[in-house]
Order: C-alpha cells, then sequence, then structure tokens
C-alpha cells in the first residue's frame, strides 16, 4: 500500500514512517501542508496520514485542497487519517469537517496500528478494485461512443448510397420510359407516312378531277344556250339550287387546307422520326444540332408557340459527334422549362448558337419569372422540380446535366429573379473516346 505521511516534526515522521514501513508499504514524507498537497498529486497514495498543526498550510487546509484536486481529476476518494497529540472533539469535529476520515494519536499502539493497516490495505484493495471498474467503464463508454460514431458514420453512408440508387433507379426509368416514347413515336410516324402520302396525292388527284368536273359544266353551259327555252329554264333552275360557282369556291378551299394540313401532319411525322432517330439509337455519330432543335421544336408545337415567341439566332455549327436522340431529350427539357417560367404572360424564348474552340455552344434564354439563389442552386438535383406535386418528377433537368456531361460538355444556368434565365450548353466537336 502506498502512504503519504505529512508530519512537520522531521524526527516523529521519521519513526513513524519506519514503523509503517515494517507492516510492508511503500511511504512517502512531507513536511508541511503545501508539500503534502503537491506529494499528494505526484504520489497518488492509497492513504493519508496528515499532521494537523503545521507551518505554512496546516492538516485541514491541505485536506480541503486534497479533496478539491480529487474532485477535479475525477479521483476516488482517498483515505485522509489525521495524526495528533491531543484527540479533543473539536480536532474530532474539525477533522471530518476538513474532509478526513479518522483521528489516531501519533503513539498508538504497534498491534492498534497493525490492526488499522491491515483495515486501510483492505479498503486499497477496494479502492483499487472501483479505479479499475471505473477506468474500464470509461473505456467501454469511449469504445462504445466510438462504435455508435462510426454506425452513425455508416448509416449516413447507407443513407446516401440508398439516395444514389433511388437517384439512378429514377433515370433509368425515366431513361427506359423516353426509349420506350422514342421507338413509339418512330413507329407511329412510319406507319402514318405512307397512308399520308398516299392521301396527300388523292386530294391532289381529286383537285384536278373537279377541276376537270368544273370545265366540262362550263362546256356544258355553253352548249345549253341554243336550246329551246323550256329545257333552258330548267337548266337555270338546277345552276340555281346546285350553286355551281359556290361550289367550285369551296372545293377549291377545301383542297388547299386540306393539303396544308396534310403538310403539316407530315411534318410532324417526320419531327417524330428526327427526334427519336432509332434507327442508330446508342451508336455516336455526327449530327446537326439545328436540325435536332427544330424537329422539337415541331413536336411540342402549341405548348411552346401559344405560350412564347421562339427567335433563332443560329450562328454556323460545324456538325458535333453525339448521340443526338439524347441531345433532343435535353433541348425538349430546357424548351420545356423555358415554357413554365412565363405562367399565363406571354414569352420570348430566344435560341442561341456559336463556335469556341474545338466546341459548340448553344443557349436557351427566356424572359419569365427566373429562379431565387436556393432554387438555382438545387435545379440539377435529382427529384427537385417547383411544379405541383403530380406535374413532374424533377428529373428532366438532372438528366439534361447528365447527358451532356456523358457527352463531355457543360450545362450552367444564369437566372435571377424577375430577369429570367439562361441555359448554356457547351460541346466538344468531337468525343475522346466515343465510337
Amino acid at each position: 500500500m502506498k502512504i503519504l505521511l505529512v508530519d512537520d516534526s522531521r524526527s516523529a515522521a521519521v519513526v513513524f514512517a519506519e514503523r509503517l514501513r515494517a507492516f510492508g508499504n511503500e511511504v512517502a514524507v512531507a513536511h508541511d501542508g503545501r508539500e503534502g498537497v503537491e506529494q499528494f498529486q505526484r504520489f497518488a497514495p492509497d492513504l493519508v496520514l496528515m499532521d494537523i498543526e503545521m507551518p505554512v498550510m496546516d492538516g485541514f487546509e491541505a485536506t480541503r485542497q486534497i479533496r478539491a484536486f480529487e474532485a477535479a481529476q475525477q479521483w476516488a476518494w482517498t483515505p485522509i487519517l489525521f495524526l495528533t497529540s491531543v484527540g479533543t472533539d473539536d480536532n474530532v469535529i474539525a477533522a471530518i469537517e476538513a474532509g478526513g476520515d479518522e483521528l489516531i494519536a501519533k503513539n498508538v499502539p504497534e498491534g492498534v496500528l497493525r490492526a488499522k493497516m491491515m483495515a486501510m490495505t483492505r479498503i486499497a484493495a477496494l479502492r483499487h478494485e472501483v479505479i479499475e471498474a471505473n477506468r474500464q467503464l470509461a473505456e467501454d463508454i469511449r469504445l462504445r461512443e466510438l462504435a455508435e460514431a462510426e454506425l452513425a458514420c455508416r448509416c449516413d453512408e447507407l443513407s446516401e448510397v440508398n439516395t444514389k440508387l433511388a437517384r439512378v433507379q429514377g433515370q433509368l426509368i425515366q431513361s427506359e420510359k423516353m426509349a420506350s416514347i422514342g421507338q413509339l413515336a418512330a413507329g407511329v410516324a412510319h406507319q402514318v407516312n405512307t397512308p399520308l402520302a398516299y392521301v396527300h396525292a388523292t386530294i391532289g388527284t381529286l383537285l384536278q378531277n373537279v377541276q376537270q368536273l368544273l370545265g366540262l359544266v362550263g362546256a356544258y353551259d355553253e352548249a345549253v344556250k341554243d336550246l329551246p327555252p323550256e329545257r333552258l329554264d330548267r337548266v337555270a333552275a338546277c345552276h340555281r339550287y346546285i350553286d355551281v360557282e359556290r361550289l367550285a369556291a369551296e372545293a377549291e378551299r377545301l383542297g388547299r387546307e386540306s393539303r396544308e394540313n396534310i403538310e403539316r401532319v407530315r411534318k410532324i411525322a417526320h419531327s417524330l422520326r428526327e427526334f427519336a432517330q432509332t434507327g442508330a439509337a446508342g451508336r455516336w455519330r455526327f449530327a446537326d444540332l439545328h436540325r435536332g432543335i427544330d424537329a422539337t421544336l415541331e413536336l411540342l408545337g402549341s405548348e411552346v408557340s401559344d405560350k412564347a415567341d421562339v427567335i433563332r439566332q443560329y450562328g454556323e455549327l460545324p456538325e458535333v459527334e453525339c448521340l443526338p436522340e439524347q441531345l433532343n431529350q435535353v433541348f425538349m427539357a430546357l424548351l420545356v422549362n423555358a415554357e413554365h417560367a412565363f405562367g399565363k404572360a406571354r414569352g420570348q424564348i430566344t435560341i442561341r448558337s456559336g463556335v469556341g474552340k474545338d466546341s459548340v455552344w448553344i443557349e436557351f434564354a427566356d424572359n419569365g419569372c427566373g429562379m431565387p439563389d436556393d432554387v438555382r442552386r438545387r435545379i440539377f438535383d435529382p427529384f427537385f422540380t417547383t411544379l405541383p406535386a403530380g406535374k413532374g418528377l424533377g428529373l428532366g433537368l438532372s438528366l439534361s446535366y447528365g447527358i451532356i456531361r456523358s457527352h463531355g460538355g457543360t450545362l450552367v444556368v444564369d437566372s435571377a429573379v424577375g430577369r429570367g434565365s439562361r441555359f448554356r450548353i457547351t460541346l466538344p466537336v468531337r468525343q475522346g473516346g466515343a465510337g
């Protein structure tokens, strides 16, 4: 057992220390209260034997400082026995109030001292067990906190992985959906094209036939002038009833409008095929980006034209190595996004293009409501949308961003509330490793 003996009498301290060592204890000696406090902090004893009356600092103040140090350092309680020549009641009370545990006489008989040291040794053993248990408990708490922190980190990682998986799954679903729509659109355009060509040619033939019939009616009108009056009156009555001039004008108008609308449907069918381009889907090739934009605008039709004036300020672009069907999806997403920015008011969409060093750029600018900073920063995040629930998945611009990145390009946005938005695409003319 480690014992700290604090006594200002050097001779008495020597004698008492030898008595304690005779019982197999390790003894450190201090000769005043301040030295005793310092020795306690360095020596960390299992028992303190403290004299009461000492110079510099008495035993009571030294005990109070030891107890304060133990509390601050969260040390286990150390038994402190006061040594005294006079065991008065006042000394006993003061010793206990100062934080001591017992009062013993300096001239305590050898047998009593041995018995007390045996009791203190048992207490010291229990104290060490408590200290070790507390140390082990602190280590267990530390390990548990580390494990909880690691678990929280793993949970965050798992949550991030799940978010990425959901994002990828959504993108795959959207891509599959767009691919299916593209194949369907191309199939419909192909199937519609043949009967459209037939109807277009038939209307032309029908108009020619009508003109021939009208010519025949004119010839009959000339011929009937030589008929007897009674038969001429009958022909005139038929003319009044049928109104040939009105029928001729209406036939010409209907034929012209029919041909115009059929031509419009043929353009839509052609735009569908141009937009989908399923014949070479998934294959990198050189394409005219302006044709893709025009085809997309043709497909959107009144969805855009009813809400905005579209101004095309095309530059001279070279053909770009790309996946055209994917870029057409990007053009559609940006045009639809611009159309949503106008609300109920009519707006303007300006499409510009130009050439950079080994690259081309295309801008889609609108004069709509614009975006606040918090929306602009998240505009390319998957599943982020400002539309009401059920109006959009929030994948259009996210997919567009991914498509442009996969082409080795960039897609950036400049927007502010009240001044509209401008999306700028930059693409390399040639792909480094694509083919």
